[in-house]
């Protein structure tokens, strides 16, 4: 009824487990779960659910105050036709695979966790989300987690933007998309779409997976406007026992 998340509790240094909420799963077997998961020292509970069961009623015994996230996942199916082969577009781009980490990537890495749940939620504990996404950019860089990082720099050569990017099977996945907030709206972050798919096309991939926050609407925009669809919605709870 549960999943032990090992990483997630060696990482955080409590006991965390994650919980799948199905049509099946009765309200019964929720609290039974939990109970089993308070009796074995489980200081967290994240608790899945997908929008379609949440908005049919079916499941109405979860408590709503402990939403700490609505992902949104979209995709993209891009073709040939959708490979951009203006050479302008690698002006002041690189790869920054094996860099050392930096002071300019980690803000911008910090930047794109601004709706985070681990940000928001403020039972876990001090200087988790910055410890996380610190540890996420560092395992990109190193390929450890990320295929390719790529980043853009201004005429000043200050890093303003960064995207990293996985091949899971025949699916693009995009990790962490940000530019600096100083420069957005110039259009950086459509320039990073499109090495995005530069990348995934010489690669032979031809679907493109991201995910964010509902709440992050700026972010939900952007990617409509880049033509992603949304694919699913999961609402995320914290339960802490």
């Amino acid at each position: 009824m549960f999943e032990h998340l090992s990483w997630d509790s060696d990482f955080f240094n409590i006991k965390i487990a994650k919980i799948y909420i199905d049509a099946q799963m009765s309200e019964k077997d929720f609290n039974n779960s939990l109970n089993v998961l308070k009796s074995n020292s489980y200081s967290l509970a994240y608790v899945f659910l997908n929008e379609s069961n949440y908005k049919s009623n079916k499941i109405n015994y979860l408590d709503d105050s402990k939403i700490i996230d609505k992902k949104v996942t979209f995709i993209k199916n891009i073709t040939v036709e959708d490979f951009d082969y203006d050479t302008n577009l690698l002006q002041n781009v690189k790869s920054a695979l094996f860099q050392k980490l930096n002071d300019d990537i980690l803000s911008i890495t910090y930047q794109t966790g601004e709706f985070s749940r681990f940000k928001i939620d403020s039972k876990l504990p001090t200087g988790s989300f910055e410890h996380l996404y610190k540890t996420w950019i560092q395992k990109s860089i190193n390929k450890e987690i990320a295929d390719e990082v790529i980043i853009i720099n201004n005429n000043e050569n200050k890093i303003i933007g960064l995207i990293t990017l996985k091949i899971k099977k025949k699916t693009g996945e995009i990790g962490l998309i940000g530019v600096d907030f100083n420069n957005r709206g110039e259009g950086i972050g459509s320039k990073l779409i499109k090495l995005c798919q530069n990348y995934f096309l010489n690669n032979n991939i031809n679907i493109i997976e991201v995910t964010t926050q509902k709440n992050n609407v700026n972010a939900c925009k952007f990617y409509l406007k880049n033509s992603f669809e949304i694919k699913q919605v999961d609402y995320i709870y914290h339960y802490w026992l």
